[in-house]
């Protein structure tokens, strides 16, 4: 909470971000770390508070990231169509269940 540690973002990560908030976009994070993680992850960015950026943070409480039934879920949240839904992840598991939700899923290299 005090900062002394920064969570490394990588630069695309942030341009993407404000590319979101600038153009009405809605960006969320889902991660198996808590909410409260996140939210200190970015809060004390090595990028600077990208908090702002984000919308809605989703964990664990969620669901498993490799079922379907957590991305539902979380269009449920936003109260949004799950075809409206865009998901991405390095992990295929992952992008497989999102697509099965009806979501948009994409894959990440790094």
């Amino acid at each position: 909470e005090k900062g002394a540690l920064k969570g490394h973002v990588f630069k695309d990560t942030v341009a993407l971000l404000k590319w979101c908030q600038d153009t009405g976009v809605v960006a969320s994070i889902f991660s198996s770390a808590s909410v409260n993680a996140q939210k200190l992850l970015f809060q004390h960015s090595s990028e600077g508070d990208l908090c702002p950026l984000l919308s809605h943070h989703f964990d664990k409480e969620t669901g498993s990231k490799k079922k379907m039934q957590s991305y539902i879920k979380i269009c449920q949240e936003l109260n949004i169509r799950p075809g409206d839904l865009v998901f991405v992840s390095d992990s295929e598991q992952e992008l497989v269940a999102a697509d099965a939700a009806g979501g948009c899923a994409g894959g990440s290299i790094r």
